[in-house]
């Protein structure tokens, strides 16, 4: 009889949650228009740069973060301009209807539904994880590490498994780095036939590089402490040591680092030293007030790295173009499904220069693929609308 009596209160107040909407809220969810021109009759295409301005629309109707900029003078507005940002994301859409105008012009009416987070990316294609080659590390003062064993494949492999413990599982692990490092200091190697060579054979869009400065160790004494022990030829043993860790992002697409980062860590202790029975990356060695150290400026790469990757779309050259079926080396493990739809653009669009730099090219959808095969290392695509030569090489991206 108790249990009974609970129950139903329990009952009570649940179905007294519902009424007043707590337990069961409505999704942040927006119905916007989106319209694109119809190109030489192909409206397939049409109908994709209508949902991707729908789409776009969405993301921008709540939460828009406005950069705004005036100039007066005599105390007149002479110039004024804004930015837009939004700050949520598409999660899920859905098309409603779609509608032909004027001959020329399509509009389709696009259900949205968004995420409440400030900081969340503000395009739809932010589920999908780009692949990213962790090359073997590069130290750039042996000396100073002579006490840690195995600290190049130790660091490797240490932050390969934290990138994948956090949730990026889109990995390749390199077993060669010698021609991916030049230079002293030590630097990334941008060669343009050594990163296509290297996209090719690992389908990866990044290219993780990491470059141990220094871990060296000293110790901390007074100029006359430091004196006797000359005078008396002993040796302290060293009190403190200083991590310090660059990393660069390499984008295999666009043949150019996408960003760079890095930590460093000081630590205070009786011995510094970590001993040659303790490995890098073993229990023994992160208790240890070097492992320690080595953990926080590991963690502090892994977020770096997911938190410049999390907002990028996935992006791939296309290696065949046959009948109408088009081919693209993107991994089962990025996450694109069967029915996904792709953007496609042209590698043949003339860049624009300024003396010798090359200033890139303003990039336009040539094409859409519908994803109908997904393969473990490729993706079988047939165009969903197309107003331009495709062909191997061009560009596909989730955006």
């Amino acid at each position: 009889m108790i249990f009974s009596a609970l129950a139903k209160q329990w009952l009570w107040l649940a179905l007294f949650m519902v009424a007043c909407g707590v337990a069961q809220a409505e999704p942040n969810c927006v119905e916007v228009d989106g319209i694109a021109t119809i190109e030489n009759g192909d409206v397939a295409f049409a109908r994709q740069m209508a949902i991707r301005d729908a789409v776009a629309q969405a993301a921008m109707s709540s939460q828009v973060q406005v950069t705004a900029q005036s100039e007066t003078q005599n105390f007149a507005l002479t110039k004024q301009s804004a930015q837009f940002a939004a700050q949520q994301r598409v999660t899920s859409m859905k098309v409603l209807s779609e509608a032909q105008e004027g001959g020329n012009m399509l509009r389709v009416r696009v259900s949205a539904c968004l995420t409440a987070g400030a900081r969340s990316c503000p395009n739809y294609i932010a589920r999908y994880k780009p692949r990213i080659a962790v090359a073997s590390v590069a130290v750039q003062d042996q000396y100073s590490v002579k006490d840690i064993m195995d600290i190049v494949p130790g660091y490797q492999s240490e932050v390969y498994r934290r990138l994948w413990e956090s949730g990026q599982r889109n990995l390749e692990q390199l077993t060669t780095a010698s021609d991916l490092y030049v230079g002293r200091p030590i630097t990334p190697n941008l060669s343009a036939d050594l990163l296509s060579t290297l996209a090719d054979r690992s389908l990866a869009q990044f290219l993780l590089l990491t470059v141990v400065r220094s871990a060296d160790w000293e110790v901390e004494q007074t100029q006359l402490g430091k004196e006797v022990r000359q005078f008396f030829r002993y040796d302290k043993e060293p009190t403190q040591r200083t991590v310090s860790v660059d990393w660069y992002i390499v984008d295999l697409v666009q043949q150019r680092i996408m960003m760079q980062g890095n930590a460093f860590k000081q630590i205070n202790d009786e011995d510094v030293r970590v001993g040659r029975d303790k490995p890098f990356g073993s229990r023994q060695f992160f208790v240890t007030p070097t492992g320690k150290a080595f953990d926080y400026v590991i963690n502090e790469q892994v977020k770096s790295i997911l938190d410049a990757i999390a907002c990028v779309p996935i992006a791939a050259t296309i290696a065949e173009v046959d009948n109408g079926k088009v081919i693209v080396p993107i991994s089962i493990e990025a996450g694109v499904a069967q029915g996904d739809v792709l953007a496609v653009y042209s590698r043949t669009t003339r860049p624009y220069r300024i003396g010798n730099i090359d200033l890139g090219t303003d990039l336009e959808p040539t094409a859409f693929l519908r994803v109908q095969k997904v393969l473990p290392k490729f993706i079988v695509g047939t165009f969903e609308g197309k107003k331009g030569l495709v062909q191997a090489g061009d560009l596909v991206k989730s955006w």
